[in-house]
């Protein structure tokens, strides 16, 4: 009887069960995509794109620093679908077959911070509206424009570069860059569901940089301070198609040490389940697993494995 009642009340947990060393030197992994049994790694560093296996071993590896094509300035966000594979860079996005060979790009606005594909449709986590409100840009994979939207429910302020995640039915989950807002939206930008979480009592809400600079002044000193009292959303994916996992960055005031911390949402059960877990990287991608990317040394940017992680209910 005590050991069914255990079983009954066994807290949710991240169990990590998959682990893949990263062979080449990946100075800044700016964005992973998975797809079967390939990883898809992006170096913002380097601007190059490389896929490896599940065992770690290199299959083909492509681009480099430059504006010709094929090439990347700054690049920042991947996914990919319909056999392609495409990567935002600063003004443009380039597209490549799935064995990374160059296939043309287009213009698009900005930098999007976050990219995700669905039926054709690629979604850019952008701020470059005309009309200064920022949200979400719409191509298809051919570069024609389809749309844009901002989410109706948020302050628009605070979708400056968002990060988006998506499910299998297209439900478009936009985090706010700054602070802790939300939103569900269907493919066409309406709101579809209302979701309000509550964010962890360690949360570090967003203060807007003036009261720092009018108590400490404009100088290095104050600008660390405040960059290191809120919490940065980093990223958000969608696991097994039922959780909801939200990554969370927490900087020192060396503006190089971070420490990154997860609350992951049952969306079946409609209830959080994870509070501020810290985790030993960054939060790259979901899918069947959480996927994080882990350093080889503190405070490196190097990575040296991806590992992923199940998330085990208490169901």
């Amino acid at each position: 009887m005590i050991f069914i009642a255990l079983l009954m009340f066994r807290q949710p947990i991240l169990k990590p069960v998959l682990e893949v060393g990263v062979a080449d030197n990946i100075y800044h992994l700016a964005a992973l995509a998975v797809e079967g049994d390939r990883f898809y790694l992006l170096d913002e560093e380097s601007g190059t794109l490389a896929i490896i296996d599940r065992r770690g071993t290199p299959i083909a590896k492509a681009g480099s620093k430059g504006q010709g094509p094929g090439e990347f300035v700054i690049p920042r966000a991947i996914a990919s679908g319909d056999s392609k594979v495409f990567v935002s860079d600063y003004g443009k996005m380039v597209v490549h077959d799935a064995s990374l060979n160059y296939l043309y790009s287009f213009p698009i606005p900005n930098n999007p911070r976050s990219m995700v594909y669905h039926k054709g449709l690629l979604y850019l986590g952008t701020t470059a509206f005309p009309d200064g409100k920022k949200g979400v840009h719409v191509y298809d994979v051919g570069g024609n424009a389809m749309g844009k939207f901002y989410d109706h429910g948020l302050d628009p302020a605070k979708l400056a570069m968002p990060m988006l995640t998506k499910d299998s039915d297209g439900r478009l989950f936009v985090l706010a860059a700054i602070g802790y807002s939300l939103s569900i939206l269907d493919d066409q930008g309406n709101p579809i569901q209302p979701f309000t979480p509550k964010p962890s009592p360690l949360f570090k809400t967003y203060v807007p940089p003036e009261p720092f600079t009018k108590k400490y002044g404009l100088t290095m000193a104050s600008y660390k301070k405040w960059m290191s009292n809120w919490s940065e959303p980093e990223a958000c994916a969608i696991v097994e198609d039922q959780y909801l996992v939200l990554c969370f960055k927490n900087l020192a005031e060396d503006l190089i040490t971070s420490e990154y911390f997860i609350e992951v949402y049952d969306l079946v059960q409609d209830k959080k389940i994870i509070s501020w877990k810290q985790m030993p990287g960054p939060l790259r991608a979901g899918g069947g697993l959480a996927y994080f990317s882990e350093d080889a040394v503190s405070d490196s940017d190097y990575v040296d494995k991806i590992v992923g992680y199940k998330i085990e209910s208490s169901n």
